[in-house]
């Protein structure tokens, strides 16, 4: 991806977000467009673990959908590198948080937008670590949606 990519789709989505809060909110609170745009707003500056815990601190990074798909959207966009986004999530500063998803949801996104691969070759170290086989998990879901697709 090419420099600076990231900022431009997150100022776009800044002003998208500011846009659908005074078309579809006008009086109502939506958490999530909120969410978005106070997120988008503070955390220009911010880069690494300092994202992160600077988006904890505005909107948190807790249990609730309304706030951790927000804080992976962000994460993933301002990200070049997407083994760098996960261990920036997994190291950050501040405790708690639903990280498990935010670092899939960001690292996800990241990876999806990066110009090179970016993590695949951590499933094999996964695998043998942890002594699974993610093709055969994929085998078992697929027989397991036949069975109830019939």
């Amino acid at each position: 991806m090419q420099g600076g990519t990231q900022e431009v789709i997150a100022s776009a989505l800044c002003e998208r977000a500011h846009r659908l809060w005074d078309v579809f909110c006008g009086g109502h609170h939506s958490r999530v467009v909120a969410n978005l745009v106070t997120g988008l707003t503070a955390s220009r500056g911010y880069s690494g673990c300092s994202l992160c815990d600077e988006l904890e601190r505005t909107i948190g990074m807790g249990g609730f959908a309304c706030s951790s798909v927000v804080c992976a959207v962000i994460i993933g966009l301002m990200y070049d590198d997407p083994r760098q986004c996960l261990i920036d999530i997994a190291n950050r500063r501040l405790p708690g948080g639903d990280l498990d998803s935010v670092a899939s949801m960001a690292g996800g996104i990241c990876n999806g937008l990066a110009s090179r691969d970016g993590v695949s070759d951590w499933k094999a170290v996964v695998e043998e670590r942890n002594g699974v086989s993610f093709r055969e998990y994929a085998k078992k879901l697929v027989l397991v949606k036949r069975r109830c697709v019939r």
